[in-house]
């Protein structure tokens, strides 16, 4: 009997850490994105992501014209990226 209960304790534990974890993830997700749509030109969520070279990347570009639409697309394409769960 105590084997059973020890067994059910360990299965609730273990959701309960999954749960967690994935509120973790969404709530990161929606802190990349909000920086996204925010400071995204200048690649900020970028370093909130661990990217440093690509944020660095997209910092030098906003200096010149052309790297501006080129970050603009960037961003809305990160934003997407993003959202779906495909940048982490």
């Amino acid at each position: 009997m105590k084997d059973r209960e020890l067994t059910k304790i360990a299965a609730e534990e273990a959701t309960l850490d999954y749960v967690d974890e994935t509120e973790a993830d969404i709530l990161r997700k929606v802190k990349a994105l909000a920086l996204c749509l925010t400071l995204g030109i200048f690649g900020v969520h970028r370093f909130y992501l661990g990217k440093t070279w690509t944020g660095v990347l997209q910092v030098l570009l906003t200096i010149s014209f052309f790297g501006l639409w080129i970050n603009f697309i960037w961003l809305v394409i990160d934003a997407n990226r993003i959202a779906f769960g495909k940048l982490n």
